[in-house]
């Protein structure tokens, strides 16, 4: 279990450098490349990259040494953390549903229909 615990760790290291210097190579403001440095970021310690447990909508995430040193905190964040994960997903579908209302069904309905 330490051996892959720290295999875990290390994968998490290089993918976080290899996520630095895309980061570093691409264009965009400083404000831009530091949200998106704090979204690469371990939401408890902000030291590690938080890739142990992530969710992808709200870009937030907790890292392996987290989860292993701080269980409990790691668990409450990580409730907390799904619950607003589902309201930005539901925020997301609720956006589309405006979206191809505006756009799609008045389209549909000035279609002619069959001869």
């Amino acid at each position: 279990e330490l051996h892959m615990r720290a295999s875990a760790e290390a994968a998490d290291e290089r993918d976080f450098a290899d996520a630095l210097e895309r980061l570093a190579l691409s264009s965009g403001s400083v404000r831009l490349k530091l949200g998106r440095l704090r979204s690469l970021l371990c939401s408890l310690c902000s030291l590690r990259a938080g890739s142990a447990m992530y969710f992808p909508v709200t870009e937030r995430g907790v890292c392996h040494a987290c989860i292993r040193e701080r269980p409990a905190a790691a668990d409450a964040w990580r409730h907390a953390q799904s619950d607003r994960e589902h309201r930005a997903i539901a925020q997301q579908n609720r956006a589309v549903a405006t979206k191809l209302s505006h756009d799609v069904l008045p389209a549909l309905l000035t279609q002619p229909g069959p001869p």
